[in-house]
């Protein structure tokens, strides 16, 4: 399920805050996790497969670019 935010905060912006807050807390209480695409595009030069994929529809959820050096996170 999504919540379409531009119609959110035209139609109705008083509720973004709440909406953020519910959010937020469902997050930190692990109820929701974001859907990642299940393969991570590794590195810099991996950028431009990831934007191919992404303008031909074929990727889901978020796409992730690992930068090397980087830390790992939470996803």
């Amino acid at each position: 399920m999504g919540v379409f935010w531009g119609g959110l905060t035209t139609r109705t912006p008083e509720v973004v805050p709440q909406t953020w807050l519910a959010l937020l807390e469902l997050l930190d209480q692990g109820k929701v996790k974001g859907a990642v695409f299940d393969k991570v595009f590794d590195g810099l030069e991996s950028v431009p497969e990831g934007l191919r994929a992404l303008g031909a529809r074929e990727t889901w959820g978020k796409a992730v670019v690992k930068i090397k050096g980087g830390r790992e996170g939470k996803l």
